[in-house]
């Protein structure tokens, strides 16, 4: 069963590879260096107003505002339509909706994927913690990187107020590193008993559950603090009220991580441009780098 379990994720790292080029053939020869570079003067030389309110209009405004320009960042690269373009081709076409990891589903996108993968491998986490399982497939994913980098006392924890896991749970990998906790993610004493377990560890947490913008923030309070120094916290799916690709969803994602940000969660966290270099990325301006100092 290993064998064949190996043999599928040699065949999923060259899926996305083929999906990191064809990327990288869109932007003609973009230095994703120089990139970076753009979006760390956006991300620094831009606050936003404090925000009154996560429900009404203008804070929706507000954070279709920033990420526009953080497009505008990129135009001498490639043109802001080009980039919409590119950034709601998988949510029109539903692609990221039609994807499956060793035979499980995975709503992902796999240049994101990717860039977890290089997350992974540089931070080598004793923890991932996982907000949002649906059927497992990223939390599988996840423990398929751990086993791969050797990081076999590594654990994933995921939590989800529905048990979609059945197919998930019997895969060897899931078994061997992988904790589901059927429970809401904003739990306090799920949290809890989760931040005593994982103090002074080596911490990564991506969060993908419910993305209205207050339920997002709670995540934000309640995790961001279990993030060790140099690791990350991942708030997905910033594209959905930022670029925004769901123009009738909001707030969420980008307006909760806008008012973290604003209301002193800049003091841990930075926003690592670096991590968006292929442009394709479901997490705009969401992948956060805990402060060493």
């Amino acid at each position: 069963m290993k064998s064949t379990a190996r043999n599928t994720l040699i065949v999923g790292s060259v899926t996305l590879m083929f999906c990191v080029t064809a990327v990288g053939a869109f932007v003609a020869g973009a230095n994703p260096r120089s990139r970076a570079s753009i979006l760390d003067e956006v991300y620094r030389g831009h606050p936003i107003d404090r925000l009154s309110s996560l429900d009404d209009r203008e804070t929706m405004r507000q954070a279709r505002v920033k990420t526009a320009e953080i497009l505008e960042a990129r135009d001498d690269l490639l043109s802001t339509d080009q980039q919409k373009d590119l950034l709601g081709l998988w949510t029109r076409l539903k692609i990221w909706d039609n994807m499956w990891f060793l035979g499980i589903r995975i709503k992902k996108n796999p240049v994101d994927l990717w860039t977890m993968g290089d997350i992974i491998f540089e931070v080598r986490p004793d923890f991932i913690i996982e907000t949002g399982t649906d059927h497992g497939g990223s939390a599988l994913y996840w423990a398929a990187t751990l086993e791969l980098l050797g990081l076999e006392d590594s654990r994933v924890i995921t939590f989800d107020i529905a048990d979609r896991t059945a197919a998930a749970s019997e895969h060897y990998l899931w078994q061997k590193y992988v904790e589901f906790v059927h429970s809401s993610s904003t739990d306090p004493e799920a949290v809890g008993a989760l931040a005593e377990r994982v103090e002074g560890k080596s911490v990564i947490v991506t969060l993908d559950s419910d993305h209205r913008a207050h339920h997002v923030l709670q995540e934000l309070r309640m995790y961001g603090p279990l993030v060790s120094p140099g690791s990350y916290l991942i708030v997905e799916d910033t594209n959905m009220d930022g670029v925004p690709v769901a123009p009738a969803f909001g707030p969420g994602p980008t307006t909760a991580l806008n008012e973290y940000l604003d209301s002193g969660g800049s003091a841990l966290f930075e926003q690592d441009a670096s991590r968006e270099a292929y442009i394709l990325t479901f997490n705009p301006a969401g992948w956060l780098r805990r402060r060493t100092e």
